[in-house]
């Protein structure tokens, strides 16, 4: 190769490689929204599927106080819940079992989008409801033991102790 071709060979692999760059960019975006797309229909076939499970096992009280899609009757939506989606007081424990978690007749509609979207809903995580209750002494936190590693075993056995040991008031 001669000096004088030298600078030519280097600006046109830099033609190429901007090139390059440029189609990989270009596949990188049809993946993103091919991606999303996939994401997209994959939510609305685990939503089809919940749906379909839920409607053959429904019992003659359910078919009658709630609709094909899991929400109550507006007069029985009216009675047991407020309007930013928390159940009333008075009729928590008919909604809701003593672990916070929705009782079987409400399961659906509490763990639909709709229902999660109101802004006082109740949403369960680790099958324990998510609302304003006080905290649970540490001894009764739900672990698992698979996924906790012996570092996390260790830490939650030290606050354990720290709970239980005797206290030094007065």
């Amino acid at each position: 190769m001669d000096t004088e071709d030298h600078p030519l060979y280097l600006a046109r692999n830099q033609l190429e490689l901007s090139s390059d760059n440029a189609r990989l960019r270009d596949a990188l975006a049809t993946l993103a929204t091919a991606e999303a797309a996939l994401r997209q229909v994959t939510a609305s076939r685990d939503e089809v599927v919940r749906q379909y499970a839920y409607l053959p096992n429904r019992s003659v009280w359910q078919l009658l106080l709630f609709r094909s899609d899991g929400r109550p009757v507006k007069l029985l939506r009216r009675l047991l819940f407020r309007e930013g989606g928390k159940p009333r007081r008075f009729f928590q424990s008919f909604v809701l079992n003593s672990f916070g978690r929705p009782r079987r007749a409400f399961r659906q509609w509490m763990s639909s989008i709709d229902y999660l979207s109101l802004p006082e809903a109740v949403r369960v995580a680790d099958g324990r409801a998510e609302q304003d209750s006080e905290p649970r002494p540490v001894w009764q936190v739900q672990i698992d033991p698979d996924a906790a590693g012996d570092a996390d075993i260790d830490e939650l056995m030290e606050l354990i102790r720290a709970e239980l040991a005797p206290s030094n008031r007065s």
